[in-house]
């Protein structure tokens, strides 16, 4: 299941924004390292999605924003109540999709987090949070059983869901001008130490080199 979860929008939410905007050109145009006034993030090129990148906060400075835009809106003890667990960053990033086409071979239905650890309980799961998006950007499809949903992003709305059971992908696409897709993710995990190593492993893999 994916729940979705109400915020207003504050000035924590704005200075993320203030955020993306100040790195957006060199999201676009680079790859690895890159530092501005010691806020310090790593680009991936990703391959679930054609053109998908990953932008992850690897220092306590870019890290701390994510943060603090959680406390202002008490999302810890908002999942704790959702999920009977405590729950705490493993890992935040900027995803981001320019382009004008996603075809159906673009982009692959896959969980988050795989793990011969996991249970029925709900250890390590998913945030995501339209930052920008163009209207026809491509929303989130996922997989109840066979059956394909849809789940549209919505302003002041998030998304959350456990990593290691819903099956998900970006939804494909087709317009005329390239479509711009910025969406806010957290990964977050318990103190289960099986949580925290699948979860090191996986986002690893994907451009996040911070170490626990």
């Amino acid at each position: 299941m994916i729940y979705e979860l109400d915020f207003n929008d504050n000035n924590e939410f704005k200075k993320l924004y203030d955020l993306y905007l100040l790195f957006s050109e060199d999201i676009k145009t680079k790859n690895g390292i890159i530092n501005k006034n010691n806020i310090i993030f790593n680009v991936y090129q990703g391959d679930i999605t054609k053109g998908i990148k990953w932008t992850w906060g690897i220092n306590e400075l870019s890290i701390n924003y994510f943060d603090q835009f959680l406390k202002s809106i008490n999302l810890y003890q908002r999942l704790e109540n959702l999920f009977n667990n405590k729950f705490q960053i493993g890992g935040v990033s900027f995803i981001t999709l320019y382009t004008n086409e996603i075809l159906e071979k673009d982009s692959t239905f896959h969980l988050d987090i795989m793990s011969q650890y996991d249970n029925s309980d709900t250890n390590i799961i998913t945030v995501l949070i339209p930052l920008e998006m163009s209207k026809n950007a491509g929303n989130l499809q996922y997989k109840i059983g066979n059956i394909v949903n849809t789940y549209k992003y919505k302003k002041n709305k998030l998304a959350v869901w456990d990593s290691c059971k819903i099956w998900h992908r970006t939804e494909p696409f087709s317009n005329e001008h390239n479509q711009e897709r910025v969406i806010l993710s957290l990964n977050m995990m318990t103190d289960e130490p099986w949580a925290k190593n699948a979860l090191k492993r996986c986002i690893g893999s994907q451009g996040n080199i911070i170490r626990y």
